[in-house]
């Protein structure tokens, strides 16, 4: 088992961001586990691509329910996207913006896959996966330690993409390949479909450390670009670092962390912007 200290946490997160590229607001959890697989010297086994591959991570009933590319690339996009935050986080003009550009952009980036049998899961891969969920195996394990990846090897990856996405739903395929591979194994119960009861333990991502490091940051949207911000934003930002904790919610703590991801960008590189402009 690996503590986590909410003191950590900013400190964490930064490192993380950078390494990342400031691609992804995820994996800030992560680092703890990470600098201990670098002491280990031992190489990670990483289920990377395993859930689009095999379960249809990602890929809605809507999706494969299409009768339309549109509808379908739609369907896609909305099973990506996180859901509406229980208040608005983004101006109305910077949403409007937000929303056309991420469906240009994730056209643009997909288009290539439209008709291909396994157009669904590889729409998901070849943007969430490759763009954020890979980023911890590849720039935290790496380049410190080295990783494998068996779901991406080239035999098994064109074999899982061979059986269709129908036979696949709720998980069915995923459970014959592992009574294939080990039937003690597929006789375990999944944490998927059955949930265990669990000890919740409070998050570092919600402690008065990470809340002040947060804060921070938003502080510096306020600053350098305050019409990104909704008006019942800027009301939480100055009610200080104590007013996020009202965002409770894993999809509101998304929408915290995507910003503050960018206050952190606008701030590491404050000294060459010069005057911002947006573009709504």
């Amino acid at each position: 088992m690996v503590t986590q200290d909410a003191a950590d946490y900013p400190a964490d997160a930064m490192e993380v961001a950078r390494r990342l590229e400031y691609l992804t607001p995820h994996h800030a959890w992560y680092a703890p586990f990470a600098k201990e697989v670098h002491g280990a010297g031992r190489i990670l086994v990483d289920g990377l691509a395993g859930g689009p591959l095999l379960k249809n991570f990602m890929v809605s009933g809507a999706a494969l329910e299409a009768t339309t590319q549109a509808e379908r690339s739609a369907a896609v996009l909305a099973s990506l996207s996180l859901g509406q935050p229980t208040q608005p986080f983004l101006s109305k003009a910077a949403a409007q913006w937000m929303d056309e550009t991420v469906r240009e952009q994730f056209q643009a980036a997909t288009s290539m896959l439209h008709g291909h049998r396994a157009e669904l899961p590889l729409s998901v891969l070849h943007t969430r996966t490759v763009r954020g969920i890979a980023r911890s195996a590849v720039n935290l394990v790496g380049p410190e330690a080295s990783f494998a990846a068996p779901f991406i090897h080239p035999e098994f990856f064109d074999a899982a993409l061979s059986v269709g996405v129908a036979r696949k739903d709720k998980g069915r395929f995923y459970r014959e390949v592992l009574y294939a591979a080990n039937p003690r194994v597929a006789a375990l119960p999944s944490t998927n479909v059955i949930k265990q009861p669990l000890q919740r333990v409070p998050l570092r991502s919600t402690a008065a450390p990470a809340r002040n490091y947060s804060h921070r940051m938003l502080e510096v949207l306020v600053s350098r670009v305050p019409n990104l911000l909704s008006d019942e934003l800027h009301e939480v930002v100055a009610g200080g670092p104590d007013a996020l904790t009202r965002f409770n919610g894993w999809n509101d703590r998304f929408w915290v962390r995507g910003l503050v991801l960018f206050g952190l960008w606008l701030s590491d590189f404050e000294n060459d912007l010069s005057d911002l402009a947006t573009p709504f």
